[in-house]
């Protein structure tokens, strides 16, 4: 064993048995269970730090929402146009194309949108009321 090295790896049995109990712990406390989903493991390979992965499902029970930057394509082919401005679903807010990042329901005809400020709100069990959430900068957990 070479000095420095740190030590040696864990099993994949023995990473499973550790990260597993998380999983459920998120789940069980999610308060909207259909709507965040909470992954947690290990990536193969050198670096083997855990990883916790949220995603956010439809509420309209479509699967989960995808994550994109920008108005989605399939707006733009439909309206024929690409000066469209979004609303979020969840709190109504406007211009919602300009965040870093937004969730948007894969369904066809579905509409489905979720700005980041809303996403960190689920991830973290609260509810957003009138305009707190719009004097809130960048979300933690994306971080």
């Amino acid at each position: 064993q070479v000095l420095g090295a740190g030590p040696p790896p864990l099993p994949a049995t023995a990473r499973r048995a550790l990260l597993d109990p998380f999983g459920e712990l998120g789940r069980l406390r999610s308060r909207r269970r259909g709507r965040v989903v909470v992954l947690c493991y290990t990536r193969a390979g050198g670096n083997r730090a855990p990883v916790v992965r949220f995603e956010f499902g439809c509420p309209r029970r479509h699967g989960l929402l995808q994550a994109i930057r920008g108005v989605p394509s399939c707006y733009k082919i439909r309206h024929d146009t690409e000066d469209l401005t979004l609303a979020c679903s969840h709190c109504g807010r406007l211009q919602i194309e300009e965040d870093a990042l937004i969730f948007h329901c894969r369904k066809f005809g579905c509409c489905y949108d979720l700005c980041l400020t809303c996403a960190d709100g689920l991830v973290r069990h609260r509810h957003f009321a009138g305009q707190y959430h719009l004097e809130r900068g960048r979300p933690t957990w994306l971080s």
